[in-house]
């Protein structure tokens, strides 16, 4: 089946969107721990702080079902995308409260990103939803395992150098986002 241009464009902006997101989660979920030990955290500190990330995730994931209405849902994972790039912020902090405190960011920005995009591929087709979907989760899980890649590579370097790469992916998905918005 052949996608109209508006699924198409669709498609492309909300891809975008979650490669970011996915950049971001596949290398901060690997190199997290590295990071937490080598900072002195227990295994338990490490996974306290991952669950508080996620929590938030789950927090921001409600807010958005709500505001997408409101505000667009490309207008939210732009801008959730655009507070992803916090992620830099965690190479700046060693104190326990302060990576706390840049977790629960990160974890408001990553969010925001999925739901919003989720919602506007599914709402922009009726007829061709399942494969835009699966597009879309193609998308995310290649940039999973390449934020993954990347960021074991780059941590061989030093252990804070990936989250300099993520701030700058993010930083530049947003700008290519904004120029989507714009579009219209």
């Amino acid at each position: 089946m052949k996608l109209d241009n508006l699924e198409k464009s669709s498609l492309i902006f909300a891809s975008i969107a979650i490669f970011a997101y996915g950049l971001v989660t596949g290398g901060m979920f690997q190199i997290f721990p590295v990071y937490g030990a080598i900072l002195g955290f227990t295994g338990a500190q490490i996974g306290l702080l991952l669950a508080v990330l996620n929590s938030s995730r789950i927090v921001a994931n409600f807010a958005t079902g709500r505001l997408s209405h409101r505000i667009g849902k490309k207008v939210l994972a732009t801008f959730g995308v655009a507070i992803s790039s916090s992620v830099l912020l965690i190479s700046f902090f060693s104190g326990y409260v302060q990576l706390l405190c840049s977790l629960i960011i990160l974890g408001v920005g990553l969010g925001i990103v999925y739901p919003a995009s989720l919602s506007f591929v599914a709402e922009s087709s009726s007829k061709r939803r399942g494969m835009m979907i699966g597009i879309f989760d193609a998308f995310l899980t290649v940039a999973i395992a390449l934020g993954s890649q990347i960021g074991g590579i780059i941590a061989d370097i030093s252990v804070t150098w990936p989250y300099l790469f993520f701030t700058l992916s993010s930083v530049a998905f947003t700008l290519v986002l904004i120029l989507q918005v714009k579009k219209k």
